[in-house]
């Protein structure tokens, strides 16, 4: 089961999430991965998905709060999220909101070009032809 790192700073009081530590050739998102959003401070912060899109061109929808995770835990310091089975040859962008105490933080860098500024994961991975997510 392979783990990806997602490393979360703050700058001003908003979040800062390095870019894509999944874009490459071969690193595919694949069920039962592990992924775990670290933070530089031991605050505890929550993860929401409200919506995904189907990448190139496909329109936002709401999705489940998981987004594409089957279980997400959280605890001071670090959010981890299984990776649930998404079969198909479609890439689909999840968005996800990092909240603390229940509201969404402000975002420096959100994905680019997408209507919502927040983060977002793609499975099975990013296609090297739409810009680098966050």
């Amino acid at each position: 089961m392979p783990c990806y790192d997602i490393n979360v700073k703050f700058v001003g009081g908003k979040v800062y999430v390095d870019i894509n530590p999944f874009r490459g050739v071969g690193n595919k998102l694949a069920p039962d991965d592990e992924v775990t959003w670290k933070f530089d401070s031991k605050i505890e912060l929550q993860v929401l998905f409200p919506k995904y899109r189907e990448l190139p061109d496909g329109f936002l929808e709401p999705c489940s709060s998981l987004g594409p995770f089957k279980t997400i835990s959280s605890e001071p310091g670090k959010i981890v999220g299984i990776v649930r089975d998404l079969s198909g040859d479609k890439t689909v962008r999840f968005i996800y909101n990092l909240l603390y105490k229940g509201e969404a933080l402000v975002w420096v860098n959100p994905v680019p070009n997408e209507a919502i500024l927040a983060g977002g994961i793609d499975i099975p991975m990013t296609p090297e032809e739409q810009p680098t997510t966050s």
